[in-house]
């Protein structure tokens, strides 16, 4: 009995741990971006994460501004090495390659060069970060891969 509490102690007082999966770019994998058009930061946006949510909210990973965009807006999510766009039920609708995400289509699969309008943010999905779009300067193999060990 005394072992087994001893146990349970132990366990309660270490700090769980949540393993994340490491982002594309650290698994040697082409990392997928949005290219930014209008509405934002000119340039590559990379998506190094499996959920990426688009909105006004600060808590949002994208926040955009305007009107026409909802809190919650849309968001991305990478499953099984594909990328799907969701519309959150928003007022104004979120666009791909000019068509309105249907309300009963839960998710759209993007495929290369389609293009994103949410409000007056216009992108395109780049499977990889295409060649001819420069990387931002300053970033080493530190901000590279956040999961890499020093």
């Amino acid at each position: 009995m005394a072992i087994r509490s001893w146990l349970r102690n132990l366990f309660a007082s270490r700090k769980r741990r949540t393993i994340r999966k490491a982002p594309a770019r650290c698994r040697g994998l082409p990392m997928a971006v949005l290219q930014v058009l209008k509405g934002g930061a000119p340039g590559p946006l990379p998506l190094d994460r499996d959920t990426i949510t688009f909105g006004r909210d600060t808590d949002c990973n994208v926040v955009l501004r305007g009107r026409t965009v909802s809190r919650m807006h849309a968001r991305l999510v990478l499953v099984n090495g594909q990328y799907f766009l969701e519309d959150r039920q928003s007022r104004h609708g979120t666009f791909v390659n000019d068509e309105v995400i249907e309300s009963g289509v839960l998710f759209q699969l993007l495929r290369n060069n389609d293009r994103i309008q949410i409000g007056d943010f216009v992108a395109t999905f780049h499977d990889a970060l295409p060649a001819e779009v420069p990387v931002p300067p300053g970033v080493g193999p530190e901000e590279a891969c956040p999961f890499s060990s020093p």
